[in-house]
């Protein structure tokens, strides 16, 4: 259900980016702060996330964050970082289509 919920091909979807300071590690505290705002801001739920602890900020570079909502549900948001200063991207799965009896 929180993939779902967090789908980024939704019109609410809980995309966006964030921007840390420029240094060789990425700050994934900021990534991990701005995944959960969007989350709040946008799907009115609350998740913890957790995102790895050392990055090496380097442009085209990949990294994923998990999301877990109050209920339990997970969700991966795929991190791509698009430049060498720390600004990155987050998106989740698109939800699977809803099935038609």
């Amino acid at each position: 259900m929180l993939a779902t919920l967090l789908a980024c091909s939704a019109p609410l979807a809980a995309c966006g980016s964030s921007k840390s300071t420029g240094s060789a590690t990425l700050s994934t505290a900021q990534t991990k702060a701005a995944i959960e705002e969007s989350i709040l801001r946008e799907r009115h739920l609350h998740a913890a996330v957790t995102c790895p602890a050392q990055v090496t900020e380097e442009k085209g570079a990949t990294f994923e964050c998990l999301a877990v909502a109050g209920n339990g549900q997970r969700t991966t948001f795929h991190v791509i970082e698009v430049n060498s200063h720390g600004g990155v991207r987050y998106s989740s799965p698109p939800a699977p289509l809803p099935s038609v009896e």
